[in-house]
């Protein structure tokens, strides 16, 4: 049972992955500015000294659960399939108990299959391992990727929404682009995320929201910033 904290603070929570030098935040020699971060991060708190991997899986199940990878049963992407395991405590755990409500979007990235077809449309994809999903993990609501390797494709057919309460995790058709083709799931992600802040900002409970963010592979593509500096909503 939740115990309610009528003075408890919001959280919210973003993991940035695989952008490396060419962000700005916190770090002035690079070549993209998120000034919304920032902002964000002056009025809030900044985490310089915490766990972090070199690769987005065990990046995710450090900041979940506070292993160092040495200690995660997820130490590195070549080892993705282990996920989060029934015995691992989640901060979204430790939160629910202090009477938080939690959501998480975007690339949780454990606990279903994932395969893309650059030629068609894409196999659904089938949960594969109970344990790791996010209603099993402290979660309240999700809504993104199940699937590491699917969260690399930004039209993929398909995301992942579950619900605790009710306890189901549904697959949801992407397919609301021009002729049933899929969206930017970026755009959908964004969306739901916001849905997701205004039902919790409604309730009478805190609430604690994650975003696992992260376009790959776009940096190298970033050419002459000396007369392009990017600038991301962000």
């Amino acid at each position: 049972m939740r115990k309610r904290r009528s003075n408890a603070p919001t959280l919210s929570i973003y993991l940035l992955t695989i952008w490396g030098g060419a962000v700005e935040y916190n770090n002035p020699a690079t070549h993209i500015e998120t000034p919304n971060i920032d902002t964000l991060a002056a009025g809030g708190m900044k985490l310089n000294r915490s766990y972090a991997a070199t690769v987005c899986s065990p990046s995710r199940a450090n900041l979940l659960t506070g292993f160092h990878s040495g200690h995660s049963a997820n130490d590195r992407n070549g080892n993705i399939g282990a996920g989060l395991r029934a015995q691992d405590v989640t901060v979204a755990e430790i939160l629910s108990d202090a009477g938080y409500k939690n959501a998480i979007v975007d690339k949780w990235g454990w606990g279903a299959t994932g395969s893309r077809n650059i030629n068609g449309p894409d196999p659904a994809p089938t949960i594969n391992d109970q344990e790791s999903l996010p209603a099993l993990q402290g979660y309240d609501s999700f809504f993104g990727y199940q699937n590491h390797g699917a969260a690399h494709d930004y039209f993929y057919s398909y995301l992942w929404e579950s619900n605790q309460l009710s306890g189901a995790t549904t697959l949801v058709a992407n397919s609301g682009g021009a002729g049933g083709a899929p969206e930017y799931t970026h755009d959908l992600v964004q969306r739901r995320g916001e849905e997701l802040i205004r039902d919790l900002a409604g309730g009478p409970e805190p609430f604690s929201g994650i975003d696992f963010r992260g376009p790959k592979f776009f940096s190298h593509r970033l050419t002459d910033f000396s007369l392009q500096r990017q600038k991301l909503a962000l």
